[in-house]
């Protein structure tokens, strides 16, 4: 299972905030064998 979160800069933040994307990405990777991509847009 992998996050692929862009811009990368922003990398380890998504993953110390937020247990919700992780177990989306979980989830997704379980129902569909796709890894997550998270695009952060307005920064």
């Amino acid at each position: 299972m992998k996050i692929f979160v862009f811009p990368e800069i922003y990398q380890g933040e998504i993953k110390e905030i937020s247990f919700e994307i992780l177990g989306l990405a979980r989830e997704v990777k379980e129902k569909t064998g796709a890894d997550l991509y998270v695009l952060l847009v307005g920064k």
